[in-house]
């Protein structure tokens, strides 16, 4: 803690709030306990909150953004005491990025100023009534996993993700193998037809206050007018009672512009660099997302079923959130090191793609990215691309590693790790699986450069003993001429 204290130097003791021992020691644990990237995170969220001034937003500037209810505060905790934030996606009613953000940080504050003494996180529940892909904005993801990240750390008791496709558990299931236990365990899936998994809802919450909605008893819905009042009044009440901050705020405001230049000095050049390579590969990763989701959101049926979004164009926004899912948790509640493989995968010189003809099976997975000589490889219904342009996702310690060096068509369709899938036999796929595998190759053809094909290695060689009795058969045909 005082090592700390010492690297943001005089700043520690204006700001005694955020440099408390319960707030260092989650900055800590966010850094995975390296004191260095720990001073440089919590010196720059110092500066952010000087100028974003978190803490002043009021009710009255976001109040439009809450309108529909997709985020809001619950007026109860869960048996363990935590604020309990309802998250709704599905009801989105603005497109001002400005504006969702600033809302999402006045919850944030308004959730973390509510927390029971010595409580220090919030549970998150995540409702997909309504939901659908035209809900999703990249922009607004990329955003969010930046402030979340960079300025709440370790925040987040558990994620409760209440009806969702069920096709994101099965891709957490895909990401779950590269997260730690701890990590993992804060996200939680629960389905209302499903008994066993309501268990999750009776073991957090009184069944007797929470919602209907929620599988609680409580018939209350959500009633703008009467979340304002509330807000309003806590907001009063702060006030009179000279308490008009959150908790964790920056205590001192008359010293703004001197506070910004102290958190604007570096702890070493070494934390920088490595610190804001690793915030930006994930913040990257969103951008690819971007461009893998082309054009799913025109393919949304206006009937809004969420059956749909699990075919066709739709499969890559699904992709898309739960990759943000995977990345927006591990950068906020998982150390910065775990992306340590990541980074060494990514450093190598980009090459223009080579081709390389017809390829083995057997040849291919020489070129799975463990040698940075050659470049990184991964075939599609036995047609090979050319991915080392993607080697954050595709190259060795990243998410979809396994694919490399092979062709995954069958695990793509599938959406499986499943080993046993890693293989280009696509017989038995249901025409909905082929849809997946179709989409995933038209955003291959479109991104990458295909190289080569693969090839059965007795079509190779019997490819190289006719290629050889051809040049034999030139030579003879030579002999021939000179002698004539």
């Amino acid at each position: 803690m005082n090592e700390i204290r010492k690297l943001i130097g005089p700043v520690a003791n204006k700001v005694p709030c955020q440099c408390s021992d319960a707030s260092i020691l989650r900055f800590l644990k966010a850094r995975n306990w390296n004191t260095k990237r720990a001073a440089k995170m919590l010196k720059e969220t110092l500066k952010w909150r000087i100028e974003y001034k978190p803490e002043k937003i009021r009710w009255d500037e976001v109040a439009k953004e809450a309108e529909t209810g997709k985020i809001y505060r619950a007026n109860y905790f869960d048996k363990h005491g935590r604020t309990v934030l309802m998250m709704r996606p599905g009801f989105q009613n603005s497109n001002s990025v400005e504006e969702q953000i600033k809302y999402l940080v006045y919850c944030m504050e308004n959730a973390i100023a509510k927390l029971d003494e010595g409580q220090d996180q919030m549970v998150w529940l995540i409702d997909f009534q309504k939901w659908n892909m035209a809900c999703i904005s990249v922009k607004v993801t990329r955003e969010t996993a930046r402030v979340l990240q960079d300025h709440y750390p370790e925040r987040l008791g558990i994620a409760i993700l209440y009806n969702p496709p069920k096709v994101f558990e099965s891709f957490w299931l895909l990401v779950k193998p590269f997260l730690e236990h701890k990590t993992y365990k804060k996200v939680k899936f629960v389905y209302s037809d499903q008994p066993q998994s309501m268990k999750i809802m009776e073991s957090l919450f009184d069944m007797d206050i929470l919602e209907s909605a929620f599988g609680g008893k409580n018939m209350d819905n959500f009633d703008f007018e009467a979340y304002a009042k509330r807000m309003k009044d806590e907001e009063k009440q702060r006030s009179d009672s000279g308490d008009a901050l959150p908790s964790d705020q920056i205590s001192v405001t008359s010293e703004s512009d001197f506070l910004v230049s102290d958190v604007s000095s570096e702890v070493s050049d070494e934390v920088d660099s490595s610190y804001n390579y690793e915030i930006g590969s994930d913040l990257e990763g969103l951008d690819e997302i971007q461009r893998l989701q082309l054009d799913c959101k025109s393919k949304v049926d206006d009937t809004n079923e969420l059956h749909g979004a699990v075919a066709g164009g739709g499969v890559f926004t699904i992709v898309a959130l739960m990759f943000v899912t995977y990345k927006v948790v591990c950068g906020m509640f998982v150390a910065a090191d775990d992306y340590a493989a990541v980074k060494r995968a990514n450093e190598f010189v980009l090459r223009e793609p080579v081709q390389m003809g017809d390829v083995t099976e057997e040849d291919l997975r020489a070129y799975d990215g463990s040698d940075p000589n050659k470049p990184l490889l991964m075939a599609i219904k036995g047609q090979i691309y050319d991915v080392s342009r993607s080697r954050m996702f595709y190259g060795p310690g990243s998410p979809y590693a396994l694919f490399a060096g092979r062709d995954a068509s069958r695990a793509l369709a599938l959406m499986s790790f499943d080993p046993k899938d890693l293989t280009g036999n696509i017989k038995g796929l249901g025409e909905s699986e082929l849809e997946v595998l179709q989409d995933w190759e038209y955003k291959f053809m479109e991104k990458y450069v295909k190289v080569g094909q693969l090839v059965s290695k007795n079509t190779s060689d019997s490819k190289d003993t006719e290629n050889e009795g051809e040049a034999r058969k030139h030579d003879d045909d030579k002999s021939q001429e000179n002698r004539a």
